[in-house]
C-alpha cells in the first residue's frame, strides 16, 4: 500500500525510494499508527512541530505522513550534504 506513495513523494523530491522506505523501517517499522515516548508520529515518526511546519492535519495518514517525511528528509540532504548527517539529523534533530 505505502509503496506506490513512497515512491510518488520520493521521485517528486528527487530521494531515493530505498533510503525513504529504509527510514520508514527504522522509525516506524511500517506501522502508520506508531507514536514515540517523545511524541513522534506515525511511518516517518514525525515531531508536532514538524508535521504542522509541513501542513500535515493528520500525521497518522500514511499519504500525507510520507508526503510531509520525505519532504522534510529532502530539506536535511540539502541542508547537510552528506547522507549520513541528515539521516542522523532526521532521526536526533537537526541540533
Amino acid at each position: 500500500m505505502q509503496r506506490p506513495t513512497i515512491e510518488e513523494h520520493a521521485a517528486a523530491h528527487d530521494v531515493s525510494p530505498a533510503l525513504v522506505s529504509a527510514v520508514i523501517q527504522a522509525e516506524s517499522a511500517f506501522n502508520p499508527r506508531a507514536r514515540s515516548h517523545k511524541g513522534a508520529m506515525g511511518l516517518m515518526q514525525l515531531m508536532p512541530a514538524t508535521a504542522a511546519e509541513l501542513g500535515v492535519r493528520d500525521p497518522y495518514d500514511p499519504r500525507e505522513n510520507i508526503r510531509a517525511g520525505v519532504a522534510y528528509l529532502k530539506q536535511l540532504l540539502v541542508k547537510y550534504a552528506d547522507e549520513a548527517l541528515a539521516l542522523a539529523a532526521y532521526n536526533a534533530g537537526p541540533a
